[in-house]
């Protein structure tokens, strides 16, 4: 489902990088906005076909609860509902896209066909390390939340996030039990998806809300 995104839920991003988005007119920064979204809803659908995201996401939704709508940043939203807990933490910069594959992107919305095709995957595969990536050097770091090296991570790396409300109340008294368990998901995620992505190390962060930025309405 393609979401609708604002500035607010914009400013969400850590890294907040904005100036090219600043600097548009009013009219350009509601096309960018609506090409985000598209972009972000195709890349997640490539990833998920790709990685088996939706198997990782059942195996955390019988232990945990998700986050609530108000409590979401920019990554959660737009990945919920199709996704419940992990997400796409990398930010898009589809500013980065050449004229030509931007045409692209915008006849795509224009055609309100937003399923991943054979046609939207492959030109979802020839751009998004263009797109997501901060940077592609070795050795180069990005912060992705509050300054913990926790949240630093290889900018030339894709990164999922993970975040949940709280546990199920089933089975609550257990909670590091269930802690564990979450772990162990992680751990199962960075063994079996580690060589999914050519030649890009996939990274995991688990959060909190005390490590996201968010927009409570």
């Amino acid at each position: 489902m393609l979401k609708e995104i604002d500035l607010n839920l914009l400013n969400t991003r850590i890294p907040n990088k904005l100036k090219f988005f600043n600097n548009l007119s009013e009219p350009d920064k509601n096309s960018y906005l609506k090409l985000y979204s598209l972009y972000s809803y195709l890349l997640l659908q490539y990833m998920d076909k790709l990685l088996d995201l939706k198997k990782y996401d059942t195996l955390l939704s019988k232990k945990l609860l998700p986050i609530p709508n108000k409590k979401m940043d920019i990554y959660q939203y737009l990945n919920n509902p199709y996704l419940n807990y992990i997400y796409i933490r990398n930010n898009i910069y589809i500013e980065r896209l050449n004229k030509e594959k931007l045409q692209i992107l915008a006849n795509i919305y224009n055609s309100k066909d937003y399923i991943l095709d054979e046609a939207k995957e492959k030109y979802i595969e020839s751009t998004y390390k263009k797109v997501i990536l901060e940077t592609d050097k070795e050795k180069h770091y990005t912060i992705y939340g509050p300054d913990n090296k926790k949240y630093y991570k290889e900018s030339n790396s894709f990164i999922l996030g993970i975040r949940y409300d709280n546990i199920k109340e089933s089975i609550k008294g257990n909670n590091e039990e269930t802690k564990k368990e979450v772990d162990l998901i992680i751990k199962l995620m960075n063994q079996e998806l580690k060589s999914k992505l050519n030649n890009i190390k996939i990274n995991i962060i688990n959060y909190s809300d005390f490590s996201t930025k968010m927009v409570i309405k």
